[in-house]
């Protein structure tokens, strides 16, 4: 897999962020530098404690490429995110705690989803979390899907806990992906299963459905 430049300023899909939360849906289109704040949902508006909450989603496309480990590392100083969910690491188990430790911004928590810890030799994708401090992991749980990764987790900020989930659905001409009806069954199945926990839930990602190309969007 040869890195290429992240999703930043060349991208010209259509991603999208949506933030779920007790059961809110907002869909939120990101602009052509692939980072936007998420709206709140209307029944967490009044809520004094996601005042401070700040969000970032990249697709990244080799986090250990030195130029795009120097440019996470330039985004998280400049605007301090307290989330930052990335795509497309395209980090491995090969990868040393020494590299590892180089990626993670400084005053940055993390938490890696590596494909071939869910598909045994599987190259590329790859999903991350950043944690600014004093954030912390609650918990992690594994969700397992076979048209889409996942890497889900609970955190906690000051006296309240959100639920994280970032997901990465595969383009079609991937040697992995799944036929575009799977993730539709299997991405109801994930809200299903988050909307039954009746709590304050976020989910972030890249879902590889460009609503710029209508004849074609998968």
């Amino acid at each position: 897999v040869t890195p290429t430049s992240p999703e930043i300023s060349t991208s010209t899909e259509t991603s999208i962020i949506s933030t779920i939360c007790s059961n809110s849906l907002i869909p939120s289109t990101v602009n052509n530098l692939n980072t936007k704040c998420v709206p709140p949902c209307n029944n967490i508006l009044n809520n004094k404690q996601y005042e401070n909450l700040s969000l970032c989603l990249l697709n990244i496309r080799s986090l250990a490429c030195p130029d795009h480990t120097v440019f996470v590392h330039d985004l998280c100083e400049t605007y301090k995110f307290s989330i930052v969910a990335i795509c497309e690491t395209w980090l491995s188990s090969k990868n040393s705690p020494s590299e590892l430790i180089n990626i993670m911004p400084k005053g940055y928590d993390m938490i890696l989803q590596n494909r071939d810890s869910i598909l045994p030799g599987g190259k590329g994708g790859g999903l991350a979390i950043f944690l600014r401090q004093p954030c912390k992991i609650s918990t992690q749980k594994a969700l397992n899907y076979s048209s889409f990764e996942t890497l889900a987790s609970s955190i906690v900020f000051g006296s309240f806990t959100l639920h994280v989930v970032v997901v990465y659905r595969l383009p079609d001409f991937s040697t992995y992906a799944k036929p575009f009806s799977n993730f539709l069954s299997e991405f109801s199945d994930l809200l299903m299963s988050l909307t039954s926990t009746k709590s304050d839930f976020l989910i972030l990602g890249d879902l590889n459905i460009h609503l710029d190309q209508l004849l074609n969007p998968q």
